[in-house]
C-alpha cells in the first residue's frame, strides 16, 4: 500500500467521512460547504462530474466547523479510483484539470483532492 493510501485510509478510519453527495444532500437546508462552493447545487455538480468521469465512489472526509460560518464544511475529497485503467488516467487528467497534481498512477487505490484554493 502507497503512503498516499495510508493516509486516505487514516483518514476514513477517523469516522469524519461520508458519501459527497448523501453529505451534501443532507447539509443543503444546514449549509454545508464543501472547498470555495458558495452553493451546494455546485459543489453536486462538481461531484456527479468525478462520478460520471469513472470513480467508484466519492467522500468527503474531515467535516469540521467553518471558522466563520460554524456550519459543517470539507475542503478534502476522497475519489477512489476504478480498476480500469482509461477510467484511472480520465480522473488523472480530471485531477490535473483542477490545478491538483496527482502524480503518476502506480496502482494506488485513492486520490485525495484538496479544494481549498482549486476551485473557482
Amino acid at each position: 500500500m502507497s503512503a498516499a493510501d495510508r493516509r486516505c485510509e487514516r483518514l476514513i478510519q477517523d469516522g469524519r467521512v461520508m458519501d459527497a453527495l448523501l453529505w451534501l444532500s443532507k447539509g443543503s437546508d444546514r449549509g454545508f460547504t464543501l472547498g470555495q462552493f458558495d452553493e451546494s447545487e455546485r459543489a453536486r455538480r462538481f461531484v456527479r462530474r468525478i462520478v460520471e468521469t469513472g470513480a467508484k465512489s466519492v467522500l468527503v472526509v474531515d467535516m469540521r466547523p467553518h471558522p466563520k460560518t460554524g456550519f459543517e464544511y470539507s475542503d478534502q475529497l476522497l475519489v477512489e479510483l476504478p480498476d480500469e485503467p482509461p477510467k484511472r488516467a480520465a480522473l488523472l487528467a480530471w485531477s490535473r484539470s483542477i490545478g491538483h497534481e496527482p502524480g503518476d498512477d502506480v496502482g494506488q487505490r485513492y486520490l485525495l483532492v484538496q479544494l481549498g484554493s482549486l476551485i473557482h
